[in-house]
């Protein structure tokens, strides 16, 4: 899987998490440890910059990732492409 956030700046990953993982890792905001923790930023930052609202849920990390991943791509902040 592949997505390209609005800014243009593209991930790819086998899995949703995957993705997360590689977004966190390339993120300036240094102090987010973990995957879970990453995707709670996203979710604040989707409102604070875009007045965008984000519904992610799931039980599992990997539902969540696959939850904000779609989300990101339901409210244009990134597109979505398949491998």
């Amino acid at each position: 899987m592949k997505i390209t956030l609005k800014d243009g700046e593209s991930f790819e990953a086998r899995t949703s998490l995957g993705v997360v993982e590689k977004m966190k890792g390339a993120s300036m905001f240094t102090e987010f440890k973990t995957a879970e923790a990453y995707m709670e930023m996203v979710i604040r930052n989707a409102w604070r910059f875009f007045g965008v609202g984000l519904a992610v849920s799931g039980k599992t990390e990997s539902e969540r990732a696959r939850a904000l991943i779609n989300e990101l791509v339901r409210k244009e902040l990134a597109s979505k492409e398949r491998k």
